[in-house]
This record gives structure tokens, sequence and C-alpha cells, in this order.
């Protein structure tokens, strides 16, 4: 019983929603703002839109963990999902107009990630197949969302050079948090993807998030200056789970553990900030 609760939680990607919201409050507290309007709304949004490239793009024939469980509850994350919806639209009215619509636009962005389009010789095509263009895409809607929107959202100036700065780390950690999850793919995933580790292997994409980890914690160390204790621990802990992932991973060590990266971060925050 507890495990299919468990997996309903993280399979239903209210896991991830609640990743997106504890990035967002993170990016919030660094500029000293405590509302939690939008780090709740993004919460919604991301259940909403994980769940909807789930159903959208599940796999009957496939017999993967994750999707197995998938074609089995497909009601549940059906329902799961109108729930969130519901709440989506009640904190619609208590966010802030622009970037209210930022979100939106980014949310349907989102979606023609896994709709299909079709080509001249009437075969479908879709955005994510384009070589190199996953990560980035990821990455830097995750940037946007959970870093410049919300800051910029409470009138809070994003020209400094200290945000600036920011922003970038945000992006490079994010590019090092999604690895665990190339890695485990490299053999499921197209290889016309040209995913990292497809490209230049396992190991190498280690070492380069490895490197990514050790230039984020100078530039906090050196030049942002916030949170360099609860920053460098998860920085630590993120190092862990890149050395140690692989092909064969257990089916939560990205879907569960790599995502309370973000929840243990604020946890962190929240301790040294007291």
């Amino acid at each position: 019983m507890l495990k299919k609760i468990f997996d309903f939680y993280v399979f239903s990607n209210i896991h991830v929603g609640i990743a997106a919201f504890c990035f967002t409050k993170i990016s919030l507290l660094m500029v000293e703002n405590q509302s939690n309007v939008i780090p709740f709304w993004l919460f919604f949004a991301t259940v909403v839109a994980y769940n909807f490239i789930r159903i959208v793009d599940v796999d009957l024939l496939s017999t993967n963990q994750i999707n197995s469980w998938l074609i089995g509850n497909i009601s549940l994350l059906i329902y799961t999902t109108y729930t969130a919806i519901i709440g989506l639209i009640i904190l619609s009215f208590f966010v802030e107009f622009k970037a209210l619509i930022l979100l939106i636009i980014l949310g349907f962005v989102t979606v023609l990630y896994v709709l299909p389009f079709l080509k001249n010789n009437n075969k479908t095509f879709y955005i994510r197949e384009i070589p190199y263009v996953k990560i980035i895409f990821v990455v830097t809607i995750w940037t946007i969302v959970t870093v410049v929107i919300p800051i910029k959202s409470i009138n809070f100036s994003t020209n400094s050079n200290e945000i600036n700065y920011y922003i970038i780390i945000r992006f490079l950690l994010y590019l090092v948090l999604i690895l665990p999850f190339e890695i485990r793919d490299v053999f499921t995933d197209d290889k016309s993807l040209k995913t990292l580790p497809q490209y230049i292997g396992i190991f190498n994409t280690k070492i380069f998030g490895l490197i990514l980890l050790v230039f984020i914690a100078l530039v906090n160390i050196y030049i942002i200056k916030k949170e360099v204790n609860s920053t460098n621990l998860i920085l630590i802990i993120t190092a862990i789970f890149i050395v140690f992932s692989s092909v064969k991973q257990s089916k939560y060590y990205s879907a569960f553990g790599v995502e309370s990266i973000p929840v243990l971060w604020l946890l962190l925050i929240l301790f040294f900030y007291n």
C-alpha cells in the first residue's frame, strides 16, 4: 500500500511539482521576498505540464517501469491533472498579470515540445527530435520559469550583475541535474537526439557535470556570496548523485532522488537563514 502511494506521488509528478515550488521559493528568498503565490502556481503548473507530456507520450508497447505504471494508472493521472488545473486557475487570480502571461506562453511552448507536426512527406516530426535541443530546451524553460519570471514579477531589477550571475549558475545547475536522467536514458533515447552521454560518453558526461559544479561553487563563493553554506552542501550532494548515476539506476534514483535536491536545498536555506 505504501509503495503504491509512493509510486503515485513520484510518477504523477507531484514530486517534480514540489521541486519547482522549492526552486522558485529559493529564487525569491535570494532577493529577500517571502511570497508563496508564484511558487504554488508553478507547483500546479508543473504537475499539469508534466502529466500532459506523460499522457500524450505514453508508449503502450514499452516495458519501461515508469511507463508500465502510467499505463496501469492513466485514469488516476488524469484526475490528478484535473485537480491541479483547478488549483492553477484559482491561483491565477493572484499572480501579477505580466508574469501570468509569460508563464502561460511558456506553458504552450512546453506543450509544443511533445506535440507531433507533419512534414512534407506526411511523416510526424517532434521539436524534441532536433539534435541537441532536448537538454537545452528543458534547462532554459526551468531557468526562465523558476528564476527570471518570479524575480521579475516582484519588480526586482534583473539588470544587476548579481542577478545575472545567479541566473547563469542556476542554468548551469539545472544542466547538471538533468545529467542523471540523460545517463539513465542513454540507450532508450533515439540516437539522432545526440544527448550528451550519447555524444561524449557516460564517464565524460560525469566529468563535465563535476567541472560545472566546481565552477558554480566558485561563482557563488566569490561573486554572489549568498547562502554559501547551504549551496555548497547541495553542490556536494549533487556531485554524489552525478558520480553514482548509471544506466541501470533504480527507477527512483533520478525521479525521486535527484528531484529531492531542491527540497533539501530549501530546507537548508531555511535552517541557515533562521
